[in-house]
């Protein structure tokens, strides 16, 4: 992934600036310009993002004066809100950064003129390398204002030397997750075996609704509203929260990450980017801690994260 994703970004900065009119002054090394980049890579722990762009200001962007300057990694709800912010003029609000990563939902929260344009820098041909269904999320009517840089997979992950303690005691195994079902039966039976902890943690029940609602032919937006008076909905909404009410599932704030560490859940459903994050150790309460070794069960729900730019640096580089 690190290395993809150097590579991309090398490419989408040198394309971007080095694509400008000819009358106009291009970075060079007596000529540098730094761009400034907000990004959710690594917010939790040390950022393999962060590694590929001092690599690339280190060479390729030292040799023709770009260097890319990372003054937040987040996450993607906060990132919403701060561009918000930023796009509104807040009192306070950050100014817009020149680079960000973000979800297609983003684009309305900036506004369509604060977004540079990628078509000005792509060739047909050189789009045409990409997949279809890969950028096709990225245009906004004939404009490709997000460039797809990242999927991932919503993915099922398991503690599993926790997990197969559980399991000799109470017959359970990796079968029973199969099916949100068995998931939940097995979350509460894990909330009762450890006397009150939670199982697991649901990085993003939006996505949760989603893939439940697809699993029923149903859809949990239609005509750019949430789909809550079906049925559908009912039947996946339920055993969710029943099992969230008796304990087997954590809603605090955050990120499952952290609650790894301290064994406050043994599962999660997210990201497959959260492989970056899970630990090969556990810290108990009483400062032990424990080799473990994790798993991911099932893949449940495809994603994708997009690289934008503002306008500013489109009207520096244009």
């Amino acid at each position: 992934m690190k290395k993809i994703l150097s590579i991309i970004l090398i490419f989408a900065i040198t394309a971007v600036c080095f694509s400008g009119c000819q009358d106009k002054a291009k970075p060079d090394a007596d000529n540098p310009v730094t761009l400034t980049m907000w990004h959710v890579y690594g917010s939790q722990t040390k950022s393999p993002l962060n590694d590929a762009i001092d690599k690339f200001n280190d060479t390729v962007g030292r040799e023709n004066g770009v260097t890319v300057n990372v003054v937040s990694v987040t996450s993607s709800s906060a990132i919403d809100k701060a561009l918000s912010a930023s796009a509104n003029g807040e009192p306070g609000a950050e100014d817009l950064p020149d680079l960000f990563t973000a979800y297609p939902r983003v684009a309305e929260i900036v506004g369509d003129d604060k977004l540079l344009c990628w078509n000005n820098y792509f060739s047909e041909e050189e789009l045409s390398d990409f997949r279809d269904e890969f950028v096709s999320e990225g245009y906004f009517g004939d404009k490709l204002f997000m460039l797809p840089v990242a999927k991932s997979s919503e993915a099922l992950f398991l503690n599993k030397t926790l997990f197969d303690r559980f399991s000799a005691e109470t017959g359970v195994s990796t079968d029973t997750l199969k099916t949100f079902d068995g998931f939940f039966k097995t979350a509460n039976l894990y909330y009762d075996w450890s006397d009150g902890q939670n199982f697991t943690q649901i990085n993003d029940f939006y996505n949760y609704a989603y893939i439940g609602m697809k699993a029923c032919d149903s859809e949990f937006v239609k005509e750019g509203m949430l789909n809550l008076n079906d049925k559908a909905f009912e039947q996946v909404w339920l055993p969710l929260s029943k099992s969230a009410i008796y304990g087997g599932i954590c809603l605090d704030d955050g990120y499952a990450a952290s609650r790894w560490k301290t064994v406050e859940i043994i599962s999660n459903i997210g990201s497959t980017a959260d492989i970056l994050y899970q630990p090969e150790m556990v810290f108990y309460p009483d400062n032990t801690t424990e080799n473990i070794t994790s798993v991911h069960c099932h893949t449940l729900y495809l994603h994708r994260i997009n690289l934008l730019l503002s306008t500013e640096v489109a009207d520096f580089l244009l």
